[in-house]
């Protein structure tokens, strides 16, 4: 009866494990799973708010390069006045031409506004 009994035990012991076993995936395939996620409208709302902001974006470095432009031909004209009056006094400097004559150097003198000294 011994090896009989033991039999009985080891039976009931695999019919167990299988039952338990068998619960365990029952239990686990029935856990609702999540809904898989659609990606579609969350990429085409992360497209649009990219797309505005990139925009906006676009704008403002818009209105930075109109002001740099417009500073750009402020200074160029200013630019172009200065070299304009330079070459101006290079012309004049050129046609200067060298005092001969004490009154000449008196004058030009007198011009720069240097008082000369009484003639004796």
């Amino acid at each position: 009866m011994l090896v009989l009994n033991k039999e009985i035990n080891i039976k009931w012991i695999v019919i167990g494990g299988a039952v338990i076993i068998g619960l365990v995936i029952f239990i686990i395939m029935s856990i609702p799973k999540s809904k898989p996620l659609n990606p579609i409208p969350t990429i085409s709302e992360a497209q649009i708010a990219l797309q505005k902001q990139y925009e906006s974006q676009l704008k403002d470095k818009d209105a930075t390069i109109n002001d740099y432009k417009s500073r750009l031909t402020v200074s160029y004209e200013k630019y172009t006045s200065i070299t304009n009056k330079y070459l101006a006094l290079q012309k004049e400097k050129e046609n200067v031409k060298v005092p001969v004559t004490n009154t000449e150097i008196r004058n030009r003198f007198i011009a720069f506004g240097y008082t000369p000294l009484p003639v004796k």
